[in-house]
């Protein structure tokens, strides 16, 4: 309805509770849409919950993601943040190349043509580790 010349009527109390649901709904639709799109990108859920990438962060004595899984001979990257911290990637046995202590930076390591899983940490700093899952 319009009072006059064209100016609508303001909402009566029913209208503006019915406004707040639509709006209300439209908010939870679209935070479960962004939900849902957060999971999309390069990296992808593999086996035993492990990240199907070739990226790995190290940040505040942490790899993230911490297990990963690769395809065989495939090129890993970390990546240290700007952090002052000092850390390496160090192989267990040898499997693959291990880096040197450093505090920025990249660090790229071939991992093994031989499925398996190959565990690594930083040697200065106790229970900073990862694993890359070859398959």
């Amino acid at each position: 309805m319009f009072i006059g010349h064209g100016v609508p009527d303001p909402p009566d109390a029913e209208e503006l509770v019915q406004g707040s649901h639509v709006r209300r709904r439209a908010t939870w639709t679209l935070v479960a849409l962004a939900v849902a799109l957060a999971g999309c990108g390069d990296d992808s859920t593999g086996p035993e919950g492990r990240v199907t990438t070739t990226s790995v962060t190290v940040r505040n004595n942490f790899f993230t993601p911490e297990d990963i899984a690769v395809s065989p001979s495939a090129v890993v990257t970390w990546t240290w943040d700007s952090s002052p911290i000092i850390h390496n990637v160090t192989f267990a046995g040898g499997a693959a190349a291990s880096s040197v202590n450093m505090s920025t930076g990249t660090f790229q390591s071939t991992m093994p043509a031989t499925a398996g899983t190959y565990s690594y940490q930083c040697t200065i700093h106790p229970g900073m580790t990862g694993s890359v899952l070859v398959q």
